[in-house]
């Protein structure tokens, strides 16, 4: 039993039903999805689109030269759709949906290029037989799970990543107070970043890249808690992905002088190729960053 010496640990207040409930009573528009922020600091939207459209940009995701789009995308707590409109459609051929509150997707369902809507919680979403994406994205949302059912979740979004080159990126507030902080107001948990990276570890996720949003404005001596954009794959050892990028490597050679393969058929090699060449470069840099370097009697911690 909790005491004042022992108090109950954050994420042990989070009780599902009533987040729900919350939710119900919230605006289905931009600033409900927001909390009332945009009343405040409106450019708050437009400038977390932004920079979540840099983000992927450097991961080689999105609609200029060079850059690609992706098949299909799982987005978790996706609201109104603020970022499947403003960001993933535009990005995705498809965008499928996990969102508990059911009046937040009655429009969604109408929208070209949105898939299949879940209507549960993410602690109740199992990923359909057989589908795979090649993006998750996670936004303002898992504060609703505690420790035990984010874990799970995150194991079944690796478990639906697409094999080859799928991604999850993961966008969430940081505490700031030492430690994780209980919202008495919506039910949810602010997790400080020691706590993302156990959990990240312990569900066999990797972090490749990283990035703290910029730009929020400052109003009154307000500001908004840091916000911070990371790049999550499974754990496959670079030498993996090495592997996979010589596969595909022989087979594009191969399909230049193949007469019997259509320009469609190498097409998709020719992305199949671009998309292993990025994960082999986004690994090597990770691996590069990871690990530390060798000591000499002449070097000195800084």
């Amino acid at each position: 039993m909790a005491t004042s010496n022992n108090p109950p640990l954050p994420d042990s207040l989070i009780k599902s039903d009533k987040c729900k409930a919350y939710w119900e009573t919230v605006e289905s528009d931009a600033n409900g999805m927001l909390g009332g922020v945009l009343a405040v600091m409106p450019s708050v939207s437009r400038i977390d689109l932004q920079g979540s459209r840099t983000f992927l940009a450097r991961l080689n995701i999105g609609i200029k030269s060079g850059r690609q789009k992706v098949p299909r995308v799982l987005e978790g707590g996706a609201g109104i759709g603020r970022v499947t409109e403003g960001l993933l459609l535009k990005v995705a051929d498809q965008v499928d949906i996990v969102e508990p509150v059911a009046k937040f997707t009655d429009t969604l369902s109408r929208k070209p290029g949105v898939g299949d809507i879940y209507n549960v919680g993410l602690e109740k979403w199992e990923p359909a037989k057989g589908v795979k994406y090649d993006l998750i994205w996670i936004q303002w949302c898992i504060g609703h799970l505690n420790d035990d059912e984010l874990l799970q979740f995150l194991e079944r979004c690796k478990a639906a990543l697409e094999r080859e080159h799928g991604i999850i990126v993961f966008k969430e507030n940081l505490s700031t107070w030492g430690h994780d902080k209980f919202d008495e107001l919506d039910g949810s948990v602010t997790r400080e970043d020691e706590k993302f990276q156990h959990l990240f570890k312990k569900a066999g996720l990797r972090l490749i890249k990283s990035d703290m949003q910029r730009g929020f404005p400052v109003v009154k001596n307000r500001q908004l808690l840091p916000l911070k954009i990371q790049h999550l794959d499974d754990t496959l050892s670079v030498a993996d992905y090495q592997t996979k990028f010589d596969e595909i490597a022989a087979i594009r050679e191969a399909a230049k002088t193949d007469l019997s393969m259509s320009n469609d058929q190498k097409r998709q090699i020719a992305r199949e190729f671009s998309a292993a060449r990025r994960d082999l470069r986004v690994a090597s840099q990770a691996a590069m960053v990871s690990t530390p370097k060798p000591s000499s009697a002449a070097s000195k911690s800084v």
